[in-house]
C-alpha cells in the first residue's frame, strides 16, 4: 500500500471538510467502503478502491490541486495588490519552490509543521500533480481569484 495513496485519500478528505461539502449517508458509506478496501490492501491506489475512473482521479487531483493554489493565492493576497500581480508572484514562489525545495522534500507525506501557510499550500499543490500548476498569470487568475 503506497503512502501517496494513504495521503491522496486523507487530502480528499481533508478537502471536503474544509469546503464544508455536504456528506450524506450514501457519499459516507462509498468512502467508507472505498477507504476501508484501500486500506485493507487490496489495492495500491485510492482513488480505484472508490471506484473512480482514470479522468475522475485526474479531476479529483486537479480540484485538489487547485483548492492548494487558491490557499496559497489568498495568503499572497495578503501582501500584493492587484490581480496580474498576485498572480505573477504566486508563479514565482511557485518556480522558487519547485527549484530551490521541492528535490528535497518531495517523497514527504506531509508538509513540516515549522513552513508557513503559503509554504505548505504549496508543497500539497505539488503533491497533488500532476496536473502541474499553471504557467501563466490569466490561468491562474482564473483559478484562484473565485
Amino acid at each position: 500500500m503506497s503512502d501517496d495513496g494513504i495521503e491522496c485519500a486523507l487530502r480528499c478528505v481533508e478537502s471536503l471538510k474544509k469546503a464544508n461539502a455536504p456528506l450524506d449517508a450514501t457519499v459516507r458509506q462509498w468512502l467508507h467502503d472505498g477507504l476501508c478496501a484501500f486500506l485493507a490492501g487490496l489495492t495500491d491506489d485510492a482513488g480505484l478502491a472508490l471506484g473512480l475512473t482514470r479522468q475522475a482521479r485526474a479531476d479529483a487531483r486537479r480540484e485538489l490541486r487547485n483548492f492548494w493554489l487558491r490557499q496559497a493565492w489568498i495568503q499572497i493576497s495578503k501582501d500584493v495588490i492587484g490581480r496580474k500581480a498576485r498572480a505573477e508572484k504566486l508563479r514565482r514562489e511557485i518556480d522558487h519552490f519547485e527549484r530551490r525545495v521541492w528535490a528535497r522534500v518531495r517523497t514527504r507525506t506531509a508538509a513540516d509543521p515549522a513552513w508557513s501557510m503559503l509554504r505548505t499550500s504549496l508543497f500539497y499543490c505539488l503533491k497533488c500533480s500532476p496536473p502541474p500548476p499553471p504557467t501563466t498569470w490569466r490561468q491562474l487568475v482564473s483559478i484562484c481569484d473565485r
